[in-house]
């Protein structure tokens, strides 16, 4: 059997795309062209290739093993291809068009958002993609080519011979409560007392989690990936502090992302000080790959933040503890939280 010696990739893509919902219709709806053309192109690869690449059945379509290699072999093509054009503009000097990161919850908050606002003014031309996910959706958009660079919780991926990774400065980060919660004000705390309420929290790595064990009432250990689910799982932290304000349930946070309804009274610092309480997240981006001008400015004014954020919470926790009040013994903590 010949085959033919030069194949359209834009046949490839539509079987990729064509796999990935195994219908015809869906796939023709998401790429917007209609369905006879969708099989007439699909056709006309099976024929380039000489070899049936998808089973029609009554349910759909299905890859037959032949298929298989193609989409496997497919997408990395189109990554191939993509990462091609992108190479190409940066040696002309021109940029992508496009600054395209993955960020988790905590970088998110401190220094993401600050970043991208210096950038709108210096790269006015620049189209900018910000999304927020969990550390593991991070990193595996880093990995698919979806995004040019990652900023998240590294822990899982050291070591990891793809990515290359930076660390970013440790935040601290505290246990807040709503004011008059029966654990504020206590100065005996221990990291049981905390986990017997409800966590607000993104997901914590399997070093967290072999730590929390196993707490209902705070959350739930993942046993296939040993990561920790709170009880309120957030990839928004933003969140976080006004669901505390209104429950009985405790945000592990930087002190940043609650400094209004600290300042405001609405929430308070439980004195719970552990040594595993800091951030550990960082750039993340895939070995070897050529980072734009304005990625690596972005990344320059990212590490600027981080260590604004560093001062400012420092002061914002001295500020607070300096004139906190004499905790009330445990005893008779317990006692007027109940005649309340």
């Amino acid at each position: 059997m010949k085959l033919a010696s030069s194949l359209d990739i834009n046949l490839i893509r539509l079987a990729v795309v064509l796999a990935k919902h195994g219908n015809f219709a869906r796939a023709a709806e998401s790429l917007h062209m209609a369905q006879p053309t969708l099989s007439r192109s699909i056709a006309r690869l099976e024929a380039t290739l000489g070899v049936p690449i998808f089973d029609r059945t009554r349910d759909g379509v299905v890859p037959t093993e032949f298929g298989r290699l193609v989409i496997e072999r497919g997408r990395e093509l189109l990554n191939g291809s993509r990462e091609l054009f992108r190479e190409i503009a940066l040696l002309q000097g021109v940029e992508c068009g496009q600054l395209k990161v993955a960020c988790g919850p905590f970088p998110y908050a401190i220094s993401a958002g600050r970043a991208l606002a210096g950038l709108m003014k210096s790269h006015p031309q620049v189209q900018f993609r910000l999304g927020q996910h969990s550390p593991k959706a991070t990193v595996e958009q880093v990995l698919g080519g979806a995004v040019d660079l990652g900023l998240a919780d590294t822990r899982e991926w050291l070591g990891d011979p793809r990515l290359e990774i930076e660390a970013l400065p440790q935040h601290r980060a505290v246990w807040v409560c709503r004011a008059g919660h029966p654990l504020a004000g206590r100065r005996d705390l221990c990291l049981q007392d905390a986990l017997n309420y409800p966590l607000i929290c993104g997901v914590m790595p399997p070093q967290v989690g072999a730590m929390f064990g196993d707490h209902s009432a705070a959350g739930q250990r993942c046993a296939e990936s040993g990561q920790f689910y709170p009880a309120v799982t957030l990839d928004c932290m933003q969140l976080g502090p006004a669901l505390a304000a209104a429950s009985d349930a405790l945000f592990l946070a930087s002190p940043l992302m609650a400094t209004e309804e600290l300042r405001r009274g609405e929430l308070d610092f439980l004195d719970l000080h552990l040594p595993w309480q800091h951030t550990h997240y960082g750039f993340i981006h895939k070995r070897a790959r050529t980072l734009s001008p304005v990625t690596l400015a972005f990344m320059d004014l990212v590490r600027g933040f981080e260590q604004e954020a560093l001062g400012q919470e420092q002061a914002l926790l001295s500020a607070h503890f300096s004139a906190r009040p004499a905790a009330v013994p445990h005893g008779e903590r317990s006692k007027a939280y109940l005649t309340v």
